[in-house]
């Protein structure tokens, strides 16, 4: 929060008071909620200076969901409320059911169900999969193919992760063009002399671990 000298300028369309009250040392004050260029805010005015912005915060969206995810999901599915991606990147505290990442009730099929239904027509599921044991990783394959229409995986070498990517309806993926998109990405950035970070994985490199 920080002092501000100003009027407001914003019309009465885009305001809506929250509280009006008065105290002994400022006097008559109001708090409300303004848009402006699209973008939210919340205020302190002092009515009696002139109608001055006491102070202002820019509103942003956030959220706590934490142990209520399942409540959120739920909720989102009845509002009709559409993502164009979800991640899941839980780590699970206990090693000794031979998944990582992420918890299993992140897994259960109501859960998965109610993903696919938050998501836009073109929305993507991520899930960072930690599973040493083949028998529950086949299992979490079994669940994601029978509620989503496609499942990719792209895992290294180096790393026990494995990124599942799920998306809601057919998508057709050839790999050779996609093997040529990223060739033509890299003459490009060679043509007009643009120099990659050194942390950027090359595409190419990772093909043959992409499986449809």
């Amino acid at each position: 929060m920080f002092l501000t000298m100003s009027v407001s300028s914003a019309d009465d369309n885009s305001r809506n008071i929250l509280a009006c009250d008065e105290s002994s040392f400022s006097g008559k004050f109001i708090v409300e909620d303004v848009i402006e260029d699209d973008e939210h805010y919340r205020r302190l005015i002092l009515l009696n200076r002139g109608n001055v912005i006491q102070s202002e915060v820019k509103l942003k969206k956030t959220t706590l969901i934490h142990k209520f995810f399942k409540q959120y999901l739920t909720r989102s599915v009845k509002e009709g409320v559409k993502y164009d991606a979800i991640i899941f990147d839980v780590d699970n505290k206990d090693p000794t059911i031979g998944i990582s990442c992420p918890p299993v009730p992140f897994l259960k099929m109501n859960v998965l169900n109610e993903v696919t239904r938050c998501l836009s027509d073109t929305g993507i599921f991520l899930l960072n999969l930690v599973c040493r044991s083949q028998e529950l990783r086949k299992e979490t394959f079994e669940k994601l193919r029978a509620v989503f229409a496609g499942v990719v995986s792209i895992k290294t070498k180096e790393d026990v992760n494995e990124v599942l990517i799920c998306w809601r309806k057919n998508l057709h993926i050839n790999k050779k063009q996609l093997e040529k998109a990223t060739e033509n990405f890299y003459k490009c950035t060679k043509e007009q002399s643009i120099v990659l970070p050194n942390d950027l994985l090359p595409i190419i490199d990772h093909m043959e671990n992409i499986k449809l």
